[in-house]
């Protein structure tokens, strides 16, 4: 298992998107940045276990997707070695704003 690593700007969104869900209720950044850990956990046991990102493909890797727990987050990643977290990404966000970062 090789652990991931995260591109600063979707480290930037897991920090915005906890501190929001703090403010919100007071323990559920805490319980989010937990749901982040064991997704970023399954993300290293298993790359290719997340939904394909179609139609995108970087080089040889798929991007792909995971779903942060409960919440509605999903983390988007290259399932390359070891797998790069690209996005943290709202459900309600565009769903390609993340794109360019692969360039």
């Amino acid at each position: 298992m090789t652990a991931a690593k995260l591109l600063p700007a979707a480290q930037a969104e897991i920090r915005a998107e906890a501190h929001y869900l703090e403010d919100k209720r007071e323990g559920l950044g805490d319980r989010f940045l937990d749901a982040v850990d064991a997704t970023l956990r399954a993300i290293e046991a298993l790359p290719r276990t997340g939904s394909t990102v179609v139609p995108f493909v970087h080089g040889d890797h798929r991007i792909r997707a995971k779903k942060v727990g409960r919440f509605r987050i999903r983390l988007i990643y290259l399932d390359s070695v070891p797998p790069l977290v690209v996005a943290a990404k709202h459900d309600r966000q565009h769903p390609d704003y993340w794109k360019t970062r692969l360039h």
